[in-house]
């Protein structure tokens, strides 16, 4: 038995031997097979995908990486290939890739959106960016090779914050600049505080966030901007506008300024191109009032201030000064034994009060001491500016006449045939909106070679129609382009009618008023017609003018709703206040005009091709204008029917212009209306 127990215990020592050497051999083989590199189908299909990029074979690896995306659906820069061993994997990037060098970009942009989704890289976002530049063609191929990095398993790290996931679809910016100063100028005065609008719009699918504002150059001598707001988001075809404040010192000069503005995303969907504008300053140029008695009316009717007797004062309030007035306020403050009656008012609000602009006041007033030889009235003025506030004494006489009786018929008085109107002021409001429209206003009274004679009135005729324009018309001001003077160069015109003015039409929808007025000339040689630049010399007009026929058929080409044209001013090379081509007969000038065969066109001109335009100076405007701006303000509306056509307006203004000039000048000049529907409606009144 012992023995029998001995084989046993014998036996079994045996097993327990062979036992452990097999478990050794089963372990050892195990170790050695995990450190094989054992591939997985994906993990071979998306190595051998970035081997055909590599060689330029992208529709082959379109298909390899559609294999590897079967079994692992996720971009991520961590996933276990084998054993111990890691990568990164992006099928989708790299899919979206080939597509992109396929040229199918709708594929392109779905593979690389969805790559971002699940993992963002600056390569996705690369790639993403320059379809989004709407590229043509098929790119060239980059050189460089697919990276891929491998690495060891590292020691799990706590996990931080993730960064906002970027959007599934793309958004698209674009924006807008516009200025908008109160004295309704164009120029950012000195110590005046103007907004530099930025309207934003969305116009891709995807929403954009955190959008900032970025401008340069962000220091300009002379000039401070206000902070830059952030847009948290902006949602797909969301528009929004930021209002940028800007204040000229009283030291800034005159000068140009270029701005350019970019708007920063958080995911990296920029501004492309950036946005940029030209904000024209203005040195400081001080106003200069007059206070003047224009009108008395008194119970007696002898235009005589007497004691006891209550007298209806109108007093002009004039700035003939170069430089604008701002939010102008006056005061009536009365002297010794001088009272306002109750129902009198002795605070006004005039407003600004541009160069050369002027308003009234009436006030009732009266003294009671009869031994008194004059009436002693202050107009107090006040500025937006406290230096320019001023007082002006009014020393009234008693028992003299002060203004001038009406005209009666056995004493005519030296006037016009109809009352001069103040055109400038009371400029009614209609309700008409026309945010579409587009205009451009172009206003020379000076010239730099001093040959030329002045048009003393362009500028403000032009000025004063940007006011009728945004009142009358329903005008947006950022939709107006304006020029006076110097500004108003060869160059400026072509760079006006040649590009700006296109890009500035919203085709189909946008109306389109030109203004013009100064000084035409013509070329004695071929008989045509050029507007006068402020660079222009009129001898040599064919190259230093701007031909009118040129400009006709360039603005015929505009796809705008309707064309409105109004010129005042003469070809014949005669003006108001002397020739402007010295040594030769006036000319007779006939232009052929593509507008007209338009329907949706019509041409004011101020004068025949052989007339002279006539100025009119009691009203300070030209006399066409001044008759048109009349017209506007509704006294063409012959019908009372709250709208004024072309053929209303075409009477209104034929009606009086060439009375006046013949009252005024002792010469023709008939306006010359040219359309080929003259039903068409000019102003809506109401």
């Amino acid at each position: 038995m012992w023995y029998l127990d001995f084989l046993i215990l014998k036996g079994w020592g045996k097993a327990m031997y062979f036992t452990k050497i097999l478990l050794l051999i089963i372990l050892l083989s195990l170790i050695w097979g995990v450190n094989q590199p054992v591939e997985a189908k994906w993990y071979k299909s998306y190595q051998q995908a970035l081997q055909a990029m590599k060689k330029g074979q992208y529709e082959q690896a379109v298909k390899l990486f559609q294999e590897a995306l079967k079994e692992k659906k996720r971009d991520t820069d961590k996933i276990r290939a084998y054993g111990t061993t890691f990568i990164e994997y992006f099928p989708h990037r790299e899919l979206g890739i080939c597509y992109f060098y396929l040229g199918d970009m709708e594929r392109a942009k779905r593979e690389l959106v969805l790559s971002l989704q699940q993992k963002a890289t600056q390569r996705a976002r690369e790639y993403l960016d320059k379809i989004n530049k709407s590229y043509k063609g098929t790119p060239t191929p980059p050189r460089e090779r697919p990276v891929i990095t491998r690495y060891e398993e590292k020691p799990k790290t706590r996990k931080t914050a993730r960064s906002p996931k970027p959007p599934v679809h793309s958004p698209q910016l674009s924006a807008e600049l516009f200025f908008m100063d109160p004295s309704n100028n164009g120029f950012l005065d000195a110590e005046e505080e103007c907004k530099l609008v930025v309207d934003i719009h969305n116009t891709g699918k995807g929403e954009a966030s955190g959008l900032k504002i970025q401008l340069s150059p962000r220091r300009v001598s002379g000039v401070k901007f206000g902070s830059f707001p952030v847009i948290d988001r902006l949602r797909p075809s969301e528009k929004k506008s930021v209002v940028i404040p800007m204040t000229a010192s009283a030291t800034v000069t005159s000068q140009e300024i270029k701005l350019r503005l970019q708007i920063k995303e958080r995911n990296g969907y920029d501004l492309n191109p950036p946005a940029s504008i030209t904000i024209r300053t203005k040195k400081l140029t001080p106003p200069k009032f007059k206070v003047s008695v224009v009108g008395l009316q008194e119970p007696s009717g002898n235009y005589q201030i007497e004691p006891n007797e209550i007298a209806e004062l109108t007093v002009r309030i004039q700035n003939t000064g170069k430089g604008d007035a701002w939010n102008v306020k006056a005061q009536v403050q009365t002297g010794n034994q001088v009272f306002l009656t109750p129902d009198s008012k002795n605070n006004f609000v005039l407003g600004n009060l541009p160069s050369n602009d002027f308003k009234d006041i009436k006030f009732s007033a009266f003294i009671s001491n009869k031994q008194a030889k004059k009436m002693p009235i202050t107009i107090k003025l006040e500025e937006a500016r406290p230096r320019f506030n001023k007082n002006f004494p009014l020393e009234l006489p008693l028992y003299t006449e002060i203004v001038a009786p009406p005209e009666t018929p056995e004493h005519p008085a030296s006037k016009p045939v109809q009352p001069v109107v103040n055109v400038d002021i009371n400029i009614p409001k209609f309700k008409s909106k026309n945010p579409d429209a587009v205009a451009v206003l172009i206003g020379i009274s000076r010239y730099k070679n001093r040959d030329i004679p002045r048009v003393d009135f362009a500028e403000n005729d032009a000025r004063v129609m940007k006011k009728y324009l945004i009142r009358v018309l329903g005008y947006d001001p950022r939709r107006i382009i304006e020029v006076y003077d110097d500004e108003a160069s060869l160059s400026t015109f072509k760079r006006i009618f040649e590009e700006q003015l296109f890009n500035w039409v919203r085709s189909g929808r946008s109306d389109v008023f030109i203004y013009y007025s100064g000084h035409g000339a013509p070329d004695p040689e071929s008989q045509e017609a050029y507007f006068v630049p402020y660079d222009c010399n009129p001898t040599y007009a064919k190259s230093t003018g701007y031909k009118v026929k040129e400009f006709y058929e360039r603005v015929a080409k505009l796809p705008a709703r309707n064309i409105t044209v109004v010129i005042d001013a003469c070809f014949s090379g005669s003006s108001a206040a002397g020739m402007i081509l010295k040594g030769i007969s006036p000319v007779f000038i006939k232009v052929q005009n593509p507008i007209v065969a338009l329907n949706n066109g019509v041409v004011f001109t101020s004068a025949t091709g052989d007339q002279v335009s006539s100025w009119y100076p009691q009203a300070k405007h030209s006399l066409f204008t001044y008759y048109f701006m009349r017209g506007l303000r509704g006294e063409a509306d012959q019908n009372k029917d709250g709208s004024i056509t072309v053929e209303e307006m075409e009477t209104y203004i034929n009606t009086y212009v060439p009375d006046q000039a013949r009252y005024l000048n002792n010469r023709e000049q008939t306006p010359q209306v040219m359309a080929k529907n003259k039903k068409k409606i000019l102003v809506r009144i109401k």
